[in-house]
């Protein structure tokens, strides 16, 4: 869907880009409607098994860390089991286990980031948010818009990343702007997205240091005997 402007001149609905009259598609975003989009490649498809939002994964850990050892203390009160025994210190094994598959996860994404930008099918270029998409509901979305150059040529994508209400706040790592690393398929430069290499390794060296930290700990309740093999 292209919008019209008041001096005819054709506008892209998906990225605000100006386009030529009469046009069947946007030649900078390559959207021939109103939808967000990253392309269709292999490109986007590499980062959709890892949400942008961090605060779903987060439910998911705070899940399985918390629910189990309310579960657990549950049934050793209404069984009066004694908690300094074998079984607390599987369960908490058990989290430090946990805490090393997500490390291990993280690490595995950034070996296939590094694999892949390598691979000579794909450019790795640098963009910039020069402007908003915003979906009107009850509370208002907004996706930054990301222009950058392949050759002599430039492109935009509508990034998949509700910021918030706000766009142009300052603590928003998104506003206006802001400098932001693009993976793009050299065959088609539509089909790129924005990744974080920095981010994969933060989370791989947090989970590291969350598993090392609760084993240390385990060791430590043993070694004092408050804890009884």
């Amino acid at each position: 869907m292209f919008k019209l402007c008041y001096n005819k001149i054709m506008i892209c609905a998906n990225c605000h880009s100006t386009i030529g009259s009469g046009a069947s598609y946007c030649n900078v975003c390559g959207c021939n409607g109103g939808a967000i989009s990253e392309g269709d490649g292999k490109i986007k498809r590499l980062f959709d098994s890892v949400s942008e939002s961090n605060k779903f994964l987060g439910y998911i850990l705070l899940a399985l860390m918390f629910i189990p050892m309310v579960i657990f203390g549950i049934i050793c009160d209404i069984f009066s089991i004694d908690t300094t025994g074998p079984v607390t210190i599987g369960i908490i094994t058990f989290i430090v286990f946990l805490f090393f598959c997500f490390a291990g996860f993280f690490f595995h994404k950034y070996i296939r980031l590094q694999k892949m930008k390598n691979n000579p099918n794909v450019i790795v270029t640098v963009g910039q948010i020069v402007d908003f998409k915003n979906i009107k509901a009850q509370i208002p979305y907004y996706y930054p818009i990301v222009e950058y150059k392949i050759g002599d040529k430039t492109f935009r994508l509508v990034y998949k990343y509700n910021i918030g209400a706000d766009p142009e706040s300052i603590s928003n790592k998104l506003c206006g702007g802001a400098d932001v690393d693009i993976l793009c398929s050299a065959n088609n430069p539509f089909d790129a997205t924005v990744f974080y290499e920095k981010k994969y390794i933060e989370l791989t060296a947090v989970f590291l240091f969350l598993s090392s930290f609760v084993a240390a700990a385990l060791i430590f309740l043993i070694a004092k005997g408050l804890l009884i093999i």
